[in-house]
Parts: structure tokens; sequence; C-alpha cells
């Protein structure tokens, strides 16, 4: 699927903003993604985060969600 992204995608970055300790082994980021689309050259723009579990100093599972509230209720924290 990279593949096919990077054909309709260009310019594509990730900017992470935020790195909560969500306790254990396991963090919250909020990140901004922005890329434009190679045919319509139309901007996008979103503000996302992400629940990470890390075992051994390893990523080993991610999860996304719209908003920086959803991931916190995720790893079971509030804003």
């Amino acid at each position: 699927w990279v593949k096919g992204f990077r054909t309709h995608i260009g310019d594509f970055q990730f900017e992470v903003s935020e790195v909560l300790d969500a306790g254990g082994d396991q963090v919250v980021t909020v990140h901004r993604i922005t890329a434009t689309g190679t045919t319509s050259g139309i901007p996008v723009e979103q503000t996302a985060s992400s629940l990470i579990t890390l075992a051994n100093g390893k990523i080993v599972r991610v999860q996304g969600f719209e908003t920086r509230a959803q991931a916190l209720e995720a790893a079971g924290l509030s804003e």
C-alpha cells in the first residue's frame, strides 16, 4: 500500500509535536501530517495522535486516533 500511497500523495511530512509518557511501556504522541495530492496539487493537513507500545526498546504496536483525548483514553489516562 505504501507504493500506491506515494503515487497519489507527494511531499508527505510527519512531524511529532508532543510525546507523553503513558506509563509502563506506552507513549502517546501528537503529530501533524501534511501532504499534497500529486494529481490535484491540493494540500492536506491533519493533526492526529497515536498510542505506541514498546517491548525491549522496540515499537511493537501503534494505534492511531483522531484526537489526543482518544489516545489518552485508550492508554487509561485523561486530559
